[in-house]
């Protein structure tokens, strides 16, 4: 029986992931030439696709800021 909920568990996260990689959004913005450039090379030189960069640098920003813990708060009127 533990086995069995131990699957329910993991089935269950794994479809959770699934779910999450699936809900992207695309963006469009502009970079200087520079910086296209170094996240052109870095890419090629960590063997990833640039959006897999991108995403990294977003992700790590996102958590030094602490930004994945903000939530949106009904407030008082005006």
């Amino acid at each position: 029986m533990a086995s069995f909920c131990r699957f329910n568990i993991l089935a269950s996260c794994v479809y959770n992931v699934c779910l999450l990689m699936h809900a992207m959004r695309r963006v469009t913005f502009s970079l200087e030439d520079a910086d296209h450039l170094a996240l052109k090379l870095l890419a090629i030189h960590e063997r990833k696709a640039m959006v897999e960069v991108v995403q990294e640098a977003i992700r790590t920003y996102l958590e030094n800021k602490e930004a994945y813990l903000l939530a949106v708060t009904k407030g008082e009127g005006r």
